[in-house]
């Protein structure tokens, strides 16, 4: 669908006529087109299938373009005071309420939208549109749907169903990305290099009694965790430059939250489970981490929630602020609180008294945290002092797999904060 708004603004009539034989050969390529135009010539006006004419937001006729001046003229009753007019300047002055009645009296708006609701053109328009719904409804609600059915089909919130704006939106979102995969291959690229960064700073991890054999791996799980998490931050970019449109169409019915939600992460999700797999294997082979499929897969599979985790808070954030400014504003300070109660930088023992016994249960990057020690530090026969630095960092319950069961329960918990965020609020101030 092609629409137009005065194409012919600010054109000469010769100039004018091309552009809009242009666009009426368009039209003649299975392609719909919607224009608005403003006192057309006459040559202009006969190019025009259709037209809707409003006049004070009342439709007082749509139908056969060519057919507009006889209505007026023959049903309505309009006095033509000239037959060589222009039929759009006279639909025009019909509209504009400055023409009379054959009989010399006036007829204002709404005696206009009365005559049109009365016309045959208004009759076969409806019949139309109820032989459309009927086969409409035959698809969505099978061909036994009676006029209930048929009811509460067209009264739907929406133009078509979840499951079509789901496909539509996400089809659009893959194309935008395939047009365009600079940052998809950058993502990756940058996963890449810092696991081999990593892997080559943390090399071959050391075994044994020594401190640095513990710490060294404290560390490179708890920054591991930290570059995936702030990885996402770039997508708050990405909330502003799809907002506009997103209310706008929002605001129009065309779809939900829901399906925008989905085709807003159809890309950036299966891209993450990539780069977080790849960014796990490499640094997990490279710093000789425990030597074991099913421990790996469990490093991998919370360095991917913590990953979503972080992904949904920051589009939590960005949805609930106004501009790009205010979110870089506050979104440190949801991160900053989670990284400071992780329990790495300051031990949870030592926390102070009146924070420590809640504050460390609702931070994600805790209970991250505390199932990659578990999962590094119990049972491996490297680390025989394994138990007594759980015990100091008070990570020797809960286990590690109701550790990332908690950290599953956030992923979720901002992913559907951010629907219902998308579904309520609106910056649009239009």
């Amino acid at each position: 669908m092609l629409m137009l708004v005065e194409p012919t603004t600010g054109l000469d009539s010769w100039h004018a006529l091309d552009t809009m034989t242009a666009v009426h050969n368009l039209s003649h390529e299975m392609l719909t087109v919607m224009c608005t135009i403003h006192q057309p010539s006459a040559a202009v006006f006969a190019l025009f299938h259709s037209l809707l004419l409003l006049s004070a937001g009342n439709v007082v006729y749509f139908g056969p373009a060519k057919d507009a001046s006889a209505f007026f003229a023959e049903e309505v009753g309009v006095a033509l005071v000239n037959l060589a007019t222009n039929p759009a300047d006279f639909v025009l002055d019909v509209a504009a309420g400055r023409l009379c009645l054959k009989t010399g009296a006036t007829v204002g708006v709404e005696g206009l939208a009365r005559h049109y609701v009365r016309s045959k053109q208004y009759s076969a328009l409806q019949s139309d549109l109820e032989t459309r719904v009927k086969s409409w409804v035959d698809r969505e609600g099978g061909a036994n749907a009676d006029a209930g059915t048929i009811t509460m089909l067209s009264e739907r919130p929406y133009h078509t169903s979840t499951w079509v704006q789901t496909t539509t939106l996400c089809r659009r979102a893959w194309l935008r990305t395939i047009r365009d995969p600079a940052a998809v291959i950058s993502y990756f690229v940058r996963h890449l290099i810092i696991a081999i960064f990593y892997g080559s700073l943390y090399f071959g991890l050391a075994s044994g009694t020594e401190v640095a054999v513990y710490t060294n791996r404290l560390a490179l799980l708890f920054y591991a965790l930290m570059f995936v998490m702030f990885s996402n931050i770039q997508h708050t970019t990405v909330v502003f430059e799809n907002r506009l449109c997103f209310y706008r169409e929002r605001a129009a019915n065309a779809y939900g939250a829901l399906p925008y939600f989905i085709s807003t992460f159809v890309v950036s999700i299966p891209a993450s489970f990539v780069n977080v797999l790849v960014f796990s294997a490499v640094l997990y082979n490279m710093a000789g981490l425990y030597p074991s499929a099913g421990r790996f897969w469990f490093f991998f599979a919370v360095l991917f929630a913590c990953s979503l985790t972080g992904l949904f808070l920051c589009h939590l954030v960005a949805n609930n602020s106004s501009s790009i400014s205010s979110t870089l504003a506050v979104l440190p300070i949801f991160i900053f609180l989670n990284v400071m109660l992780s329990g790495y930088i300051v031990l949870l023992p030592d926390l102070p008294l009146w924070i420590s016994t809640w504050a460390p249960l609702l931070s994600f990057m805790r209970w991250s945290f505390q199932a990659l020690v578990l999962n590094e530090f119990v049972g491996n026969p490297s680390l025989p002092y394994g138990e007594f630095y759980l015990t100091d960092l008070d990570f020797l319950s809960p286990d590690k797999d109701t550790c990332l069961g908690i950290l599953c329960f956030f992923t979720v918990t901002f992913m559907v904060t951010t629907i219902l965020t998308l579904k309520y609020i609106n910056y649009d101030k239009r």
